[in-house]
């Protein structure tokens, strides 16, 4: 009864609806196991195309992109697809608009460690860049 009310509490509510008749834990999971077994499959090529088009330059914000980039990687990392910092540091600095190649080579001067630093460093430029209009 406990392992049936945790998966229960667990699943979405479109998946408590449609397995709220179960009554074995066993076999709750194994359903589960199978619908979802597969899911590497199922998304893996969108992902690789999302993390292949992702553009710094596409988003207002740094926040709007970190939105989308950490959304993308959550996927990967699902897909047991390696992501470390260094990449999502490469990714955004590499794909500044051509007008703000500058900025990017600062950045990458910076020689920042994690995402987080970079991330910080361009949300605190971008909040300079509004004061400033």
């Amino acid at each position: 009864a406990q392992a049936l009310h945790f998966l229960r509490h667990h699943l979405s509510t479109t998946l408590k609806n449609e397995y709220m008749t179960e009554r074995d834990p066993k076999v709750l999971w194994d359903s589960l196991r199978g619908r979802f077994e597969n899911i590497k499959s199922m998304i893996l090529p969108k992902v690789k195309r999302d993390w292949q088009n992702l553009r710094y330059q596409d988003y207002k914000t740094v926040e709007d992109y970190n939105t989308a980039l950490y959304g993308i990687v959550t996927r990967m990392k699902l897909c047991k697809l390696p992501v470390e910092d260094k990449d999502l540091i490469e990714k955004t600095v590499s794909t500044f608009h051509p007008k703000m190649t500058h900025i990017s080579r600062q950045y990458k001067k910076e020689n920042y460690k994690t995402y987080v630093e970079l991330s910080n460093a361009m949300q605190q430029d971008q909040g300079e860049d509004e004061t400033i209009m």
